[in-house]
């Protein structure tokens, strides 16, 4: 079950979370950083998921979609280099939290060498 906003209960909640709690934690680690990477990988994770979630509900799978959306992510950003630890984190941080985390996780653990 994918949690709301509201029911996240931690401010302006933009993916389909299965895990509130592990969520929250997140964005708290993510924004006691003394930089501004934290909260840039799990902004970018994020919207590599927006831009997932309507494509996987449409009938599609992460293998299918997930280099295209992820180069519409990284347009102007080097955050989520996959096959850094910038893009395991954000990795880590989808497969965790995302209501497709699993499936996600299977894709880029197989893909991260050959992007």
């Amino acid at each position: 079950m994918a949690w709301s906003a509201k029911e996240a209960s931690i401010g302006v909640c933009t993916v389909q979370i299965t895990d509130a709690q592990a969520y929250a934690s997140w964005h708290r680690a993510a924004n006691r950083t003394n930089d501004r990477a934290g909260p840039a990988i799990l902004k970018l994770a994020e919207r590599w998921a927006n831009l997932m979630e309507p494509r996987l509900a449409d009938g599609k799978n992460i293998a299918d979609i997930g280099m295209d959306t992820l180069s519409i992510v990284m347009e102007g950003s080097d955050a989520l280099d996959p096959g850094t630890m910038l893009g395991d984190v954000a990795a880590d941080f989808l497969e965790e939290c995302w209501l497709h985390g699993k499936a996600f996780r299977r894709w880029y653990g197989a893909s991260r060498w050959r992007i």
